[in-house]
């Protein structure tokens, strides 16, 4: 549950300097006693380079609030909070940017004012937040009023979308949307982040998605909501096929 079972001998800022230090299954396996096969689902990351952001019809930033409101520092173990930043050119899906880390509300906010300054109106961005059954008195006590405040203070709202998608188990969906794409090297990490933190913690919950789906996959299911919302807007966008005969007296 994020807390320490040494807290007379270590701090949360010692273990998070720590988990710092070593790779998100590394830190799972020696610090939480669950230790992690890397690699069985999700066997290859591929980092490629990003198309110019005018070239896509269209982005999506997908949020997972997560329900604390605490920074990394008070919660050691607890759900990150997550944007994933995701686009489609033909058959292959761009993660592009994301932030995930343990942050306040406000800061998740913030997180997609960041990324509108980011893609710089290159091209339109829908905004979504996740906001299942358990969240929604959630969102509509806590992150309304947050992305008001903000709006007043920034002179313009952001345009928000709440997902409530009713989503089948965890495991199946990012197994079942992303790991053919993946597998097929049609899922791309955008190569100019490959140093970003927060890009390198979405690799690393990736890598650790396994069918127990006992480690916390936050960055992955967000990617996941991203790729659904993509295809149910290209497949909405796209004009039904009309096949035409050529007349004839001998068809009925």
């Amino acid at each position: 549950n994020g807390k320490i079972s040494w807290d007379e001998r270590f701090t949360h800022a010692d273990i998070n300097w720590i988990l710092s230090k070593i790779s998100y299954a590394s830190g799972q396996s020696e610090y939480f006693n669950n230790p992690i096969t890397e690699g069985t689902v999700f066997k290859d990351i591929t980092w490629g380079k990003i198309p110019p952001l005018s070239t896509f019809r269209f982005l999506v930033a997908y949020g997972d609030p997560a329900p604390s409101n605490k920074e990394a520092k008070g919660r050691t173990g607890a759900c990150y909070k997550t944007i994933q930043l995701v686009g489609s050119i033909g058959e292959k899906f761009y993660i592009i940017n994301c932030y995930l880390e343990h942050v306040v509300n406000l800061k998740f906010v913030q997180w997609y004012y960041d990324l509108e300054e980011y893609v710089k109106q290159k091209t339109q961005v829908y905004n979504y937040i996740e906001n299942n059954t358990l969240q929604d008195p959630f969102y509509e006590q806590v992150f309304i009023p947050i992305f008001s405040q903000l709006a007043k203070e920034k002179g313009h709202a952001i345009n928000i979308t709440p997902d409530t998608r009713k989503k089948p188990d965890k495991f199946a969906r990012i197994e079942g949307n992303l790991e053919h794409l993946n597998r097929t090297g049609k899922l791309i990490f955008n190569e100019d982040e490959k140093q970003n933190p927060h890009m390198q913690r979405l690799k690393e919950q990736f890598e650790a998605v396994e069918p127990t789906l006992s480690t916390l996959v936050d960055g992955p299911d967000a990617v996941e909501g991203a790729v659904f919302i993509i295809n149910a807007k290209i497949r909405s966008m796209t004009p039904p096929l009309v096949v035409k005969y050529k007349p004839t007296n001998k068809r009925y």
